[in-house]
């Protein structure tokens, strides 16, 4: 079950990300990762802004979800996103889009952050069926 949830992660081109919010309802945003920036299959790194609404909410509620799919088959991964502001990781995540998004303040623009999300347990779908695996 692993492999296929890793075929699929590896081939999706978005994650979804799953916050609660102050009164308990789930929300989610799509959001753009570097595939070549994941442990797997359980530590995925994310670039963000400390004034998003998620990384605010993360920063109150670190309960999380990711949600790839390619297709009709689909991977969820529960877990914690911690908001982080380590040198090396801000380094290491820059990309040129960051260059947009960040563009005044570069590598060192206090508002850039990283997320990083460690999966305890997950889900796969796919052919109408689904079923659990361990991390």
């Amino acid at each position: 079950m692993k492999d296929f949830a890793l075929k699929v992660i590896k081939s999706a081109n978005l994650a979804y990300a799953g916050a609660i919010d102050e009164k308990g309802y789930p929300t989610v945003k799509a959001m753009n990762w570097n595939k070549k920036y994941f442990e797997t299959p359980n530590t995925f790194y994310f670039a963000s802004n400390h004034g998003s609404l998620r990384a605010k909410l993360w920063q109150k509620n670190p309960k999380a979800t990711l949600y790839f799919n390619k297709g009709f088959h689909g991977v969820m991964l529960w877990g914690k996103m911690e908001v982080l502001d380590t040198p090396q990781l801000r380094q290491k995540l820059w990309t040129p889009l960051s260059n947009f998004v960040y563009r005044n303040g570069g590598k060192n623009d206090p508002d850039y952050c990283i997320l990083k999300f460690t999966a305890e347990k997950g889900r796969c779908y796919s052919n109408f069926s689904s079923e659990n695996f361990a991390i």
